[in-house]
């Protein structure tokens, strides 16, 4: 099957990153590409769509901020926490 092969800049337009950063991938063989000849290089588009559709991230249930517990602050806890010896202190005075 013949598919459309892509140029970088085509690869870094649908990215939404610079050409030098497409380099850096293939040259670190993150993306898939094929190699034409020594200094071409292209990608296939079917490929890159997988390639893209596999990474994409699905959006997960997160409860909302009302919903969850609200957790305490350091400062607080030892603003209103009593202290042991202060405790003792008061019964000894009766």
């Amino acid at each position: 099957m013949i598919t459309r092969l892509l140029m970088k800049k085509d690869v870094a337009r649908l990215f939404g990153v610079t050409v030098k950063a497409v380099d850096k991938w293939v040259s670190e063989r993150k993306i898939p590409f094929i190699r034409i000849s020594r200094k071409c290089i292209r990608f296939d588009e079917n490929v890159i769509e997988a390639f893209l559709a596999k990474r994409t991230v699905k959006d997960r249930v997160r409860p909302s901020l009302k919903t969850r517990p609200r957790k305490k602050h350091k400062a607080a806890e030892k603003s209103t926490s009593v202290e042991p010896g202060a405790a003792a202190q008061d019964g000894d005075k009766d």
